[in-house]
C-alpha cells in the first residue's frame, strides 16, 4: 500500500500489528558543526514538527533557513501540540507564514484549528 504517513511511536504506545524498527535520532543542533550551511529545511514528520523545530532551534535562530512544513493540526494534537502553537513558535523566531502553493500570507487572524496545510 501506501508507504507514506509512517511515524515514530513511543515505547509506551501499543505496537500491535505494526512493524517496528529501532532507530537512532539526532537533532540538527547536535550535528550542525558537521554539515555545511542549510538554506532550506523540509519538515514532514507526521505530528513531530514541534520536536524537529526544538531540536534545530539554535541552528534556525542562527542561519534562518527557509522552512517548508506540512502542518496537520490533528497530527500535532496527538503529540500534545497544535498547529497554532507551532506557528506561534515560528513567528517568535521572526518567520512569516505563507500557504503553499499560492504564497498567501497567513497572518495572526488565520485560524489554524483542524488545518491541513503546507506552509513556508
Amino acid at each position: 500500500g501506501n508507504d507514506g504517513a509512517n511515524r515514530i511511536i513511543m515505547n509506551s504506545e501499543t505496537s500491535q500489528n505494526k512493524v517496528l524498527e529501532i532507530i537512532k535520532i539526532k537533532n540538527l543542533d547536535s550535528i550542525s558543526s558537521e554539515i555545511p550551511k542549510i538554506d532550506l529545511i523540509k519538515i514532514d514528520v507526521e505530528g513531530f514538527e514541534n520536536e524537529v523545530i526544538e531540536g534545530a532551534l539554535n541552528y534556525i535562530e542562527k542561519v534562518k533557513p527557509i522552512l517548508i512544513i506540512e502542518l496537520i493540526d490533528k497530527n500535532l494534537k496527538v503529540n500534545a501540540s497544535s498547529a497554532t502553537e507551532l506557528v506561534n513558535k515560528l513567528r517568535n523566531l521572526n518567520y512569516k507564514i505563507y500557504r503553499i502553493p499560492d504564497s498567501f500570507e497567513l497572518n495572526e487572524s488565520f485560524n489554524f484549528t483542524d488545518c491541513i496545510l503546507d506552509i513556508a
